[in-house]
């Protein structure tokens, strides 16, 4: 799967994506402008080449008219059938780095992680103090589908862990959403 970005304004064309496998096209798939995450599957053997590597291309174009368009793939991941894999959808934003902290994001007040599988998992999260912004602590709240799968209130810098059964995740499509009821806009508060 990939994770990224059409990063023309609201009013431009989808960008339209082509993954290629030494030179032959795999995957097309629009994205209209903001943040995308597209999951597919590779066939079996689709990654046999001539030498000990295939290789890789993926390319963006305007879906319509000739405009050029910004683009950005942020996260690709590729596994084996079964494995583990996941990404962030939408509601996430742009990744930052901190030499503290490593990578990093900011998330809106739903935002949802994209879990390919359905077996039991454990998802951690390490959050930052909302006192640091807010006077009381955020309430957090994890859902796939409509069944609640976990519930906090966060005040202190903590890692707050919690367990997605793999029937939840099936009944979802894998999608995990978290709410909270504590979120601003960064530049609104400090220029």
């Amino acid at each position: 799967g990939s994770c990224g970005r059409n990063l023309a304004g609201p009013h431009d064309p989808a960008a339209r994506f082509t993954l290629s496998i030494d030179g032959a096209v795999l995957q097309q798939w629009d994205a209209p402008p903001g943040f995308f995450l597209h999951v597919f599957d590779v066939p079996a053997g689709r990654l046999s080449g001539d030498g000990p590597f295939a290789g890789l291309t993926i390319q963006s174009t305007a879906a319509s008219g000739s405009a050029v368009i910004q683009t950005a793939i942020e996260q690709f991941d590729l596994q084996d059938a079964g494995a583990l894999m996941w990404g962030y959808a939408e509601g996430w934003n742009e990744a930052e780095y901190n030499t503290t902290l490593g990578v990093w994001r900011w998330t809106s007040d739903r935002s949802v992680l994209r879990v390919m599988g359905s077996r039991d998992i454990r998802v951690s999260l390490v959050v930052e103090s909302p006192l640091r912004y807010f006077v009381a602590p955020a309430r957090v709240r994890v859902s796939a589908g409509g069944r609640q799968i976990a519930s906090t209130a966060l005040g202190d810098t903590q890692t707050w862990s919690f367990d997605v059964p793999g029937d939840a995740l099936a009944a979802s499509g894998g999608l995990l959403t978290i709410e909270t009821d504590r979120t601003f806009v960064p530049a609104e508060r400090d220029g």
